[in-house]
């Protein structure tokens, strides 16, 4: 098996895709579906990381991307992502030219995220009636970027095996010698299952060492990526409903609010809120199942570890139980209002008793 590099870019896209609409209408490309169940052996054991929807698998061919030569194909999620893979085969596979390459793909980020872009774009128009709701691209759609190097083995050479995954995770070059501690470090947190396979993950880069490949993981680091990217979609999404919320609700409070209650149709639009972005992220939560205990489901664990999966998750549920209280707020100043309005009433009538008995 020969070295490879997998440049990751997702793409949020919508809410959700309708994965049979865009079948059809991409059925004159060359298209495949990608499998549900990652990680899975010819034994009777648990699988692993399991998929609730099989994305739709799409290749798109040859492309040059600063300079650089991939096969590109795309993936497409049923929760509302687009994720582009290009795929690089070095020419060079020694320990220096691997340092080499993540160098320079690190400095051609910017090129690889103007082609997932430019590919979106031509994709867009087949895919708009699959796309729920469907929104004309925008200038900069929200992208979520990774890479993975699987090697067939542990790379050998001038740099030590260590010093040279290290530098490979950084995207750091060989002139800037990495500290003692940070190379350590992830060596230590590398997951090993046999004694010739290892996977290392960083936030943004992994590396794989596996003689056979080892699809199922670059796949387990792109769903995890695409997860991270909706709850980055989601969490922005609930800044702005919130602040733009609590912004009518100071507007509202003006002295015509005892006639005319400003408070009804915010906490309608606040329920309706909260109840929408709630169920679109139980639905991504829902995504995947992991299965036992395998090598699969500790990589993922890892990898959702270092994309801060759950500091994320928590933030948009912070954000929806604002959103909840805020709802609750807006419906006991409704019935505050109602309140306050009777008594008004009872104080009017007592009045018009008074005044009508001393006349």
């Amino acid at each position: 098996m020969q070295p490879t590099v997998h440049i990751l870019r997702q793409i949020d896209v919508g809410d959700s895709i309708q994965l049979e609409t865009a079948s059809q209408r991409l059925g004159r490309r060359e298209l495949t579906q990608g499998a549900a169940v990652l990680g899975a052996t010819d034994r009777a054991a648990p699988p692993g990381v399991v998929l609730r929807r099989k994305p739709l698998d799409l290749r798109l061919g040859r492309a040059e991307v600063g300079g650089i030569a991939t096969e590109v194909r795309a993936r497409i999620f049923d929760f509302g992502v687009v994720a582009f893979r290009f795929t690089v085969v070095p020419s060079d596979a020694s320990p220096a030219a691997l340092v080499d390459l993540a160098y320079r793909l690190a400095c051609e980020s910017p090129a690889f995220d103007a082609k997932a872009k430019e590919l979106w774009e031509e994709l867009a128009g087949e895919l708009k009636d699959a796309v729920l709701p469907w929104e004309e691209a925008a200038a900069m759609p929200l992208m979520e970027d990774y890479a993975v190097f699987v090697l067939p083995e542990v790379p050998a050479g001038d740099l030590s095996p260590e010093a040279v995954i290290a530098h490979v995770l950084m995207g750091e070059p060989r002139s800037r010698k990495l500290a003692p501690s940070t190379v350590q470090e992830l060596w230590r947190r590398a997951i090993r299952y046999y004694e010739d396979d290892l996977v290392a993950v960083d936030f943004d880069t992994a590396v794989v060492i596996d003689r056979d490949g080892a699809p199922d993981l670059v796949d387990i680091f792109e769903i995890a990526s695409a997860q991270l990217l909706e709850l980055r979609f989601y969490d922005g999404m609930l800044s702005r409903a919130l602040a733009s919320l609590l912004t009518d609700v100071r507007r509202a409070r003006t002295a015509v609010w005892l006639f005319r209650s400003p408070f009804r149709e915010l906490a309608r639009r606040a329920a309706v809120l909260g109840l929408e972005l709630g169920e679109m992220t139980d639905r991504l939560e829902r995504t995947i199942t992991l299965v036992g205990d395998t090598y699969s489901t500790q990589v993922y664990r890892e990898a959702a570890l270092r994309f801060r999966l759950a500091d994320a998750s928590a933030s948009v549920r912070e954000k929806l139980g604002i959103i909840g209280r805020v709802s609750e707020a807006l419906g006991h100043e409704i019935y505050a209002r109602r309140d306050l309005v009777l008594e008004l009433l009872v104080i009017v009538l007592i009045a018009v008793e008074v005044v009508i008995a001393f006349r």
